[in-house]
């Protein structure tokens, strides 16, 4: 299994919608290798989301920062620290 995403990283790895869980999804390795743009997984993506999300990880994805990074790990730290709080 692979992790799939739904929009790549784009030229030069800077996609603002990488790290979105919303954007990633369990795949087989052969569907997320050989079939990019599946018009199934696009499908998918509406019927769980919504176009709306679709559109907002299409603007992410164009519109990269520094400031999403910076968010994503303290998202993390937050659910990481939670975690460790549990055990």
């Amino acid at each position: 299994m692979d992790a799939g995403h739904f929009i790549g990283r784009g030229l030069g790895g800077g996609s603002g919608a990488y790290f979105d869980e919303r954007n990633i999804h369990a795949q087989a390795k052969r569907c997320n290798q050989f079939k990019q743009n599946d018009p199934k997984y696009h499908q998918f993506m509406v019927d769980k989301y919504g176009q709306k999300t679709i559109d907002e990880l299409e603007r992410r994805h164009r519109m990269p920062g520094s400031n999403d990074y910076k968010a994503i790990e303290l998202h993390y730290r937050v659910l990481y620290n939670e975690l460790v709080k549990g055990i």
